[in-house]
């Protein structure tokens, strides 16, 4: 009987349940360990939530666009930050990137926002992305380009100049695999150090 009191949930409705989801489980506590503060994967969680995501797609195409509209997100999820981790642009930035990941990996948004099926078009599609980086990413990329990097120390310690040069190295690696950059995740993500 009580079900039959259950009003139908609206498309907007469900795409802000299906945002919720992702918000709750794109950065897990693992994701983040030893960041320095109590409360940075909860911040991150309800900063994901009210992200505006028709804004993202809209974003996402051109290059110029995508980057302002990541790196203002990333000024603004640092702000919601612990006061003793509001310096960490590495680690806002890097949960950014699992966070937008996700979306995009998500059935419902693909199909909402037109994502093309095929692989190559939507290699294209996501090719301003960026990959998440951490440790793993980073030294796969590093292995990938001997000498040409800086040599990585920590997501915490990680600066925007460092992770535009990592991203650029991404990009050349992802484009001579056949894949957008954001999908380097899963090539290096607790990879052995032979599968680069």
């Amino acid at each position: 009987m009580a079900l039959l009191l259950l009003k139908t949930m609206t498309e907007a409705q469900f795409h802000h349940a299906v945002q919720h989801r992702i918000a709750q489980t794109a950065v897990g506590a693992a994701a983040l360990r030893n960041q320095g503060a109590r409360g940075i994967v909860k911040s991150c969680r309800d900063y994901f939530e009210q992200i505006d995501l028709g804004k993202f797609f809209e974003a996402m195409p051109n290059a110029a666009d995508y980057q302002r509209f990541l790196d203002a997100q990333t000024n603004q999820l640092l702000a919601e930050f612990p006061v003793t981790v509001r310096t960490s642009w590495g680690v806002a930035r890097k949960a950014l990137n699992l966070f937008f990941r996700d979306v995009v990996y998500n059935k419902y948004f693909a199909e909402k926002y037109q994502l093309p099926d095929s692989l190559p078009e939507n290699h294209v599609a996501l090719a301003n992305l960026e990959v998440p980086l951490d440790r793993d990413v980073a030294l796969g990329i590093k292995r990938c380009y001997k000498r040409q990097l800086p040599p990585w120390y920590s997501i915490k310690s990680l600066t925007p100049d460092f992770s535009k040069e990592l991203q650029q190295k991404a990009n050349e690696l992802a484009h001579q695999k056949g894949i957008a950059r954001v999908h380097l995740d899963l090539v290096f993500w607790r990879s052995k150090k032979g599968n680069s």
